[in-house]
């Protein structure tokens, strides 16, 4: 990715301006690439789209007390359509 700016930047990233690094100041805890920080992000999101469905079931089971199948299965094929909705 090229960053142009109508600035003082170059294209050169010695260019730009920094500091130096404390002695004992800590790194923060980041993914190496976007892979790894992918695969982070869809654990969590699966974790909790999975603890909202048990809730949802659970709650819908008690106030829906026959259609609360149709209610998670338009839940589900909601969820399912995003996927071609995104391409």
């Amino acid at each position: 990715m090229r960053l142009h700016y109508k600035g003082k930047y170059n294209l050169n990233p010695d260019s730009l301006p920094h500091g130096e690094h404390v002695p004992g100041a800590v790194k923060f805890k980041e993914a190496d690439d976007t892979k790894q920080l992918s695969m982070i992000a869809n654990g969590l999101s699966s974790i909790i789209l999975i603890l909202l469905a048990i809730t949802v079931f659970l709650r819908c089971k008690s106030y829906f007390k026959y259609h609360y199948i149709q209610l998670i299965l338009g839940s589900v094929l909601s969820m399912v359509t995003l996927f071609p909705h995104e391409l």
